[in-house]
């Protein structure tokens, strides 16, 4: 996409520190996207979330819910404004909006998981 330099995976939101897979309690798996906000808006990601993700209902459990993660209060408002317009199209929808905290990097095999499945199978 253009514009994303680079994305990354990890666990966020929750109270332990260096989460792993296997023990990531209270965290959420997320995605992290650095992009060159010239090529790429905020606002552009925020739509590309909503159309990747399902944003309704509830989770069950913190590991797989969905979340926008935000840095600073000018994110916190387009984010928070953003997915108030999408409730006003969508029922259920069970997307918050939180400040990110700190972010854990996932263990290297959960990198670029997709492509690593696709390359494994001969594509």
């Amino acid at each position: 996409m253009k514009g994303a330099e680079w994305t990354r995976v990890g666990y966020a939101g929750g109270r332990k520190k260096f989460p792993t897979y296997r023990s990531m309690l209270d965290h959420t798996e997320v995605v992290q996207v650095k992009y060159d906000n010239k090529k790429l808006t905020y606002a552009k990601l925020l739509q590309l979330f909503a159309a990747n993700h399902s944003m309704i209902g509830k989770s069950y459990g913190k590991q797989y819910r969905s979340v926008i993660l935000t840095y600073g209060e000018d994110q916190k408002k387009e984010a928070t404004a953003f997915l108030e317009k999408v409730k006003k199209n969508k029922k259920n929808v069970g997307t918050a909006v939180e400040d990110l905290k700190e972010f854990y990097y996932a263990e290297e095999y959960h990198q670029k998981w997709n492509a690593k499945q696709f390359k494994n199978r001969g594509f």
